[in-house]
């Protein structure tokens, strides 16, 4: 689709979530879109907000701070970049640090709500197994059905080991389960052999001693320090490498801190901590 097309669909995608009809305007002889969105108080009251809406091929963190100062300095409340292209992880940390009055709809946002609309895919002749997969809708499914905790941890389990393959097989070879106890509990690791020669894998390979990729998933409503402790002292450099990653429902600070201890002592053990919006969002971007 063009990306006339691909503005349209959105605006009706985020008509369908509560904002008002896209009119178009120019602001410093640049053609943009304004809308409105309507919010209801909790004491009843209501109070509008006026959002400007473009529309690029792709954004990089510098489009986004600068977008973030041109709205700063207009007489709108928030703007809305759209993109056909995939925001980054480098993109994410500078939306939230660095762009208060910004918001991003990427891909992986269009094909989530599209793929709620079934009636505006018609409408404009997309098929919606086109837009996502149907492996990558039963796997988003799975995920968000499967409710944290003890008695369902072996179902969250072989979830994420069939996510992980779906996700890195190949390049990487099959996953493989393995055993250990810690503190009485039996726990289960997934490991991938990392045998790649280039790229980001072989990276791994070389600079974590990363022959292998471990995988631990926690079922819990949100891991916490002991988690990722419990990773750190497992990975051993003759062993399986220093490089893990932890997947749980949602990752606490404490998590995230004592993962930057494991990074900063030697050897240093690069974990990365993982929750369901990260898994759901890499599975989009996979599909």
């Amino acid at each position: 689709m063009d990306q006339e097309q691909y503005r349209k669909i959105w605006e009706e995608l985020l008509r369908k979530l509560g904002l008002g009809k896209f009119e178009k305007v120019k602001v410093q002889k640049k053609s943009y879109l304004r809308t409105n969105y309507k919010i209801c108080e909790p004491d009843g009251s209501e109070r509008t907000e006026t959002w400007i809406v473009a529309t690029k091929d792709s954004i990089n963190p510098s489009d986004i701070v600068n977008y973030n100062q041109f709205v700063k300095k207009s007489d709108f409340d928030y703007g809305v970049l759209l993109t056909a292209g995939t925001l980054t992880a480098s993109g994410v940390h500078v939306l939230n640090e660095s762009a208060p009055l910004v918001r991003v709809y990427d891909y992986g946002k269009f094909t989530g709500l599209l793929g709620q609309s079934p009636e505006i895919a018609e409408k404009y002749g997309i098929e919606i197994k086109e837009v996502l997969p149907k492996e990558a809708r039963i796997f988003l499914r799975r995920l968000e059905k499967c409710p944290s905790g003890k008695e369902t941890w072996k179902e969250y389990e072989d979830l994420i080991e069939e996510i992980f393959a779906y996700l890195f097989v190949p390049p990487l070879d099959k996953p493989k389960s393995q055993s250990r106890a810690e503190d009485g509990l039996e726990i289960r690791d997934i490991v991938f052999p990392n045998r790649i020669s280039e790229g980001f894998w072989e990276y791994v390979r070389s600079e974590y001693k990363g022959s292998y990729v471990v995988v631990e998933a926690k079922n819990k409503i949100e891991s916490d320090k002991n988690d990722v402790l419990q990773l750190s002292d497992y990975l051993i450099e003759k062993q399986l490498g220093l490089f893990g990653i932890l997947s749980s429902r949602r990752i606490s600070q404490s998590a995230i801190d004592q993962r930057r201890k494991a990074y900063s002592i030697d050897p240093h053990r690069m974990i990365v901590l993982l929750d369901d919006k990260d898994v759901s969002e890499m599975i989009m971007k996979k599909s």
